[in-house]
Parts: C-alpha cells; sequence; structure tokens
C-alpha cells in the first residue's frame, strides 16, 4: 500500500457533505486493497464530522470491459458492511459504470439523490 498524504482543507465544510463519491477502477484487481485503504482513511477522518445521514456511492468504472469486477465483488473487495462496524450507519451503494460511454452514472447520482435528501 502506498503511503497516501490526504487531509481535509477545510474541516468545517464537512458539515455541508450530503454524499461522498468514491471511485474504482473495476478491472485493477491489484489495487483494490490500495482503494479500500483510502476509503477507510477518508472515513476514518470525517467520521464524528459529517452529518449522520451521508450516503456513500461507490463507481465501479469500466464495467464494460471483460473482465472487470461486478458491484457485489467490489462491494465484498472493499468490506463495505464493516462500514457498520465502525458505527458508520450511512447507506452506501456500489454502482457499475463507464465514465467514457456514461452507463450506469446517472443510475449513481439518482440513488444519491435519493439517499442523501434528507439533508
Amino acid at each position: 500500500t502506498r503511503e497516501i498524504d490526504w487531509s481535509p482543507n477545510h474541516p468545517h465544510l464537512a458539515q455541508e457533505i450530503a454524499g461522498l463519491v468514491f471511485v474504482v477502477d473495476s478491472t485493477d484487481r491489484d489495487r483494490i486493497e490500495e482503494a479500500k485503504y483510502f476509503l477507510n482513511m477518508v472515513i476514518d477522518e470525517i467520521q464524528g464530522s459529517v452529518p449522520d445521514n451521508v450516503a456513500v456511492l461507490v463507481y465501479g468504472n469500466k464495467h464494460q470491459v471483460p473482465g472487470a469486477m461486478s458491484a457485489s465483488e467490489i462491494s465484498n473487495k472493499l468490506d463495505l458492511t464493516s462500514l457498520r462496524n465502525k458505527n458508520w450507519q450511512r447507506n452506501w451503494h456500489v454502482q457499475s459504470s463507464c465514465a467514457f460511454c456514461g452507463d450506469g452514472l446517472h443510475e449513481g447520482l439518482d440513488w444519491l439523490l435519493k439517499n442523501a435528501e434528507r439533508i
């Protein structure tokens, strides 16, 4: 795992967060552990600073490439169910997508809007 230096520049803006969008390359099985590490690092950093109903949308980009991980495989590899163990009671969703052709982008944002509208 590479060392990633990330910290919010404006912690006071965390109260304004309605949703978190995280994008992974669904064809890159070698770096999914790094993605998991980074997602957990972001969540650990913002936990306690964001409203209770922040929704997490994970895009699995490049889903059209043969051999790409499915949404359920990405969910398992990122261990999204463990977020509940961190007292992260927010909703999460993995959306298969293709940024190049637009597949899944609207569906993901629709889900995010429906699950973040309680703000």
